[in-house]
């Protein structure tokens, strides 16, 4: 029966997927029709645990079964104000190197780094740009905002200078994807159903507010004679990777 249901899953799933890409999409307002709504003010005391289980990437096609299950409203957007904030929860201590900043243009964040020509540098910078990305997405679950995200390739799109561009985000107004909520403390659901294991189940709501969480952030780097792997490792590590 588990197999079967799984098989079932993956078929719906496929079915949705090619049904997304036969129907046309629905017509998105302008700008200028959609009004600034702001962030949900409830969003506040999400848990680490809570923002982890809900999910904010979002599209235009109104359909929750398509492609993602977060939808961006067509009457609210986002100011920039509004995702400036967003960054700024997001930021991260520095680890590894300098030389990794967001750039926002509006509601579109891109993640630069730059060139170093040494590649335990390089692979820190990279590894640690990475961290600020899943920042960012969880902030936005946290926060109660949609996100999309589009990959500027495995070595990123080469800008002027020694700058990469390695990802760019759009962030914006949501609409409530549980109901009337953003956020759930309940299993996964369908098309795919939540298969028990050996280990507990994972906690789905927690004492700490995903903002109080990064602002604590405080690592130590290690010592100098720490190899490249044993850096990678602990900063991994410090940010629960």
């Amino acid at each position: 029966m588990s197999l079967f249901a799984l098989r079932w899953a993956d078929l719906t799933e496929w079915f949705y997927q090619i049904k997304g890409r036969l129907k046309p999409g629905p017509s998105f307002p302008p700008e200028s029709k959609r009004v600034p709504g702001g962030l949900p003010a409830e969003a506040g005391p999400i848990s680490v645990e809570t923002a982890l289980n809900s999910r904010c990437t979002s599209d235009h096609d109104q359909d929750q079964k398509v492609f993602h299950w977060g939808l961006f409203d067509p009457q609210r957007r986002l100011t920039d104000d509004d995702v400036g904030r967003i960054v700024q929860r997001s930021l991260l201590p520095r680890v590894a190197a300098e030389g990794i900043r967001i750039e926002q243009d509006g509601r579109r964040l891109a993640f630069l780094v730059d060139e170093v020509p040494e590649d335990q540098h390089r692979r820190r910078r990279m590894i640690e740009a990475g961290m600020l990305q899943q920042s960012v997405c969880l902030t936005c679950a946290a926060a109660g905002a949609g996100m999309i995200f589009e990959s500027q390739g495995i070595h990123g799109r080469r800008l002027s200078g020694s700058r990469r561009n390695i990802m760019e985000f759009e962030i914006d107004a949501m609409l409530p994807s549980y109901g009337d909520s953003y956020w759930t403390e309940s299993v996964p659901g369908s098309p795919r159903p939540w298969r028990r294991g050996n280990l507990p189940d994972p906690r789905r709501v927690g004492p700490l507010p995903l903002a109080e969480a990064l602002q604590r952030l405080q690592p130590s780097p290690p010592g100098p004679s720490a190899t490249c792997g044993h850096r990678l490792a602990t900063a991994a590590a410090w940010y629960g990777c």
